[in-house]
């Protein structure tokens, strides 16, 4: 989806992407994800948990990135919770943790913190729109990264999605833009640009079962990834 999902934000890594969106489906989800390609030199690694009841979401995740360039190595623990105000509108929060790396114990927070903040608005049934605050909690200013995403669904079958990054502490602009195509009921093409470079994905569902491949060209190769994520 070419990293557009602000305004989306409708499985278990809602938490990542935007707290607000825990709130679009009820029960439980986990999902897995994990890097399968150019892991000698760098990988990505994420899990998480979200649960919907009613109108309250609340989100378990973490995301590591191994063997970085300058060996700090980012590993993040999120929790979020998420508030249905009305029909259309929806907010939530993250606190995150960034943990030390290697250790030889557990830690369920860190010694770095960061926050996010997500709006979710859904004038109808085909369309949406999305606006997450980011603290890194590597800057001195409360506000790192603004990202504003947009929605709208065609047809039934053909998504098209684009968000804009806004990186306050360097002055940068980066857009997103995605495309999912529904090919049979269980199967999903992907389409999209991430900051200009090329990604593509498949998506299959079957049951309570939903397999996601994606595949970006950028500075660092071609990056493929995997994730598996089960509704209980």
């Amino acid at each position: 989806m070419g990293n557009a999902f602000t305004a989306i934000a409708d499985d278990a890594n809602a938490g990542f992407w935007n707290p607000a969106g825990l709130i679009q489906s009820q029960g439980v989800k986990v999902s897995l994800s994990t890097q399968i390609s150019e892991r000698k030199t760098n990988a990505f690694d994420s899990k998480c948990v979200g649960y919907c009841y009613r109108e309250m979401g609340l989100f378990w995740g973490n995301k590591i990135a191994l063997r970085v360039e300058d060996n700090n190595t980012p590993d993040y623990n999120y929790y979020s919770v998420a508030y249905k105000l009305n029909s259309y509108l929806a907010i939530g929060g993250s606190a995150k943790f960034k943990r030390k790396h290697p250790c030889n114990y557990y830690q369920f927070f860190g010694y770095k913190a960061g926050y996010d903040l997500g709006i979710l608005y859904k004038p109808g049934a085909n369309s949406s729109f999305g606006i997450l605050i980011q603290d890194l909690g590597d800057h001195k200013g409360l506000v790192d990264i603004i990202t504003i995403g947009s929605s709208n669904r065609l047809m039934k079958k053909v998504l098209l999605c684009g968000d804009i990054n806004v990186l306050l502490h360097n002055i940068k602009l980066e857009t997103h833009l995605g495309s999912e195509i529904e090919i049979l009921k269980w199967l999903t093409l992907r389409l999209g640009i991430t900051d200009q470079n090329p990604t593509f994905g498949l998506g299959i569902s079957l049951y309570d079962i939903r397999i996601d491949y994606a595949f970006i060209h950028d500075a660092r190769g071609n990056i493929s990834y995997i994730s598996i994520q089960m509704t209980l």
